[in-house]
């Protein structure tokens, strides 16, 4: 059977704060670290701090392949409790930290299986920065960074743990003191530990949404492009539906004003204003806060006129005022099926979603 001991039994002084049971992205750093583990193993181990067992027990109450064990005052101990509370039936246990939430089951899955061949199997990376030991350069070409899940024969790394004496940087480095030798599997660049809260992504979405009627004699502007139509949107500025979802979309994940509020319609200074202006300060916005885009997609509902032909020249358009590379944008169109304002020709609409991240 295969098991895996999650350990999350520190107390977080680095990070300044109780990180594994941290809300990340809607689930807690320590449920996501152990989800890759259910779909591979007959068990799996959690060990935490003494005072969170119950906390853990509640997080998994559902999942009764989850077993919540106490932890000891030093890694090593928390990972013989672990070990120690593994079935008789378990011949390969993975042991990952609990503060590794962007574990993927594919690697996960290789370690098994390479442990099961070999014996061991310890996920490295590359280096990516210059190396230095006591003040000396060191070649980074032969340097690897140890992640996990480090997984190993069950037996083998009770016995090498049962015979340790000292310290040890790791389970791979347990193991290597007792049978010499490892094998090592190609790791992920993204399987980051959680030390510092820098570690953590800032991650925000927003969401926007615009609607104008068409009027005969104004010009039709979309992503600050004009569009040949026989009548524009009706607005106080040039109404630019998409760049208006933009706006209030981008100013939502920054945890800003909406559009309405920032740039009133009462406000002379914005009557008949290029749009452009309004998405400009919004990422001016983002930026002082710290935020760079990830990614911006745009729907246009329209019934009049087509826009798929000009959709490339409106996603150039929207890339240069976000100041991103095309492909951080992605711009789309469908008509209403005739239903409505919008599907009798008489109004356009657009939602828009900005992922923003924070960089600073």
């Amino acid at each position: 059977m295969r098991s895996a001991v999650i350990v999350a039994a520190g107390k977080g002084e680095r990070f300044n704060g109780d990180k594994i049971f941290l809300n990340f992205c809607g689930a807690p750093v320590l449920l996501r670290a152990t989800l890759p583990f259910l779909h591979l193993c007959g068990e799996t181990i959690v060990v935490v701090n003494e005072n969170d067992v119950e906390k853990a027990r509640t997080l998994f109450a559902s999942m009764p392949a989850v077993k919540i064990v106490a932890g000891g005052k030093t890694r090593q101990q928390s990972v013989l409790n672990g070990l120690d509370a593994l079935s008789p039936r378990c011949r390969t246990v993975a042991v990952h930290d609990g503060a590794r939430p962007f574990i993927s089951e594919a690697l996960a899955k290789i370690c098994f299986e390479q442990a099961e061949k070999h014996g061991s199997a310890v996920p490295v990376v590359p280096s990516p920065d210059s190396v230095y030991f006591n003040g000396a350069p060191v070649d980074r070409n032969g340097v690897r960074l140890a992640q996990t899940p480090q997984t190993f024969d069950a037996e083998k790394i009770k016995q090498a743990y049962s015979e340790l004496d000292g310290a040890a940087a790791d389970d791979a480095t347990v193991y290597f003191g007792k049978f010499g030798s490892l094998n090592f599997v190609e790791g992920e660049t993204s399987n980051k530990k959680i030390t510092y809260p820098s570690d953590l992504p800032d991650i925000r979405t927003g969401c926007g949404f615009d609607l104008h009627t068409l009027e005969k004699g104004r010009r039709l502007i979309l992503g600050g492009r004009e569009i040949p139509c026989d009548a524009g949107l009706k607005g106080h500025s040039d109404a630019d539906v998409l760049l208006h979802a933009l706006t209030d979309a981008l100013l939502c994940a920054a945890g800003e004003r909406d559009i309405g509020c920032l740039f009133p319609d009462s406000d002379e200074k914005f009557k008949d204003a290029d749009s452009s202006i309004f998405l400009y300060e919004a990422s001016k916005r983002a930026r002082e806060k710290g935020f760079a885009v990830m990614f911006s997609a745009a729907d246009l509902i329209a019934q009049k006129p087509k826009l798929a032909p000009h959709i490339p020249a409106i996603r150039a358009s929207v890339a240069k005022m976000l100041d991103v590379p095309a492909e951080l944008v992605n711009i789309s169109a469908k008509t209403a099926e005739k239903q409505g304002t919008i599907g009798g020709g008489k109004a356009i609409a657009c939602d828009a979603t900005v992922t923003l991240m924070k960089i600073d």
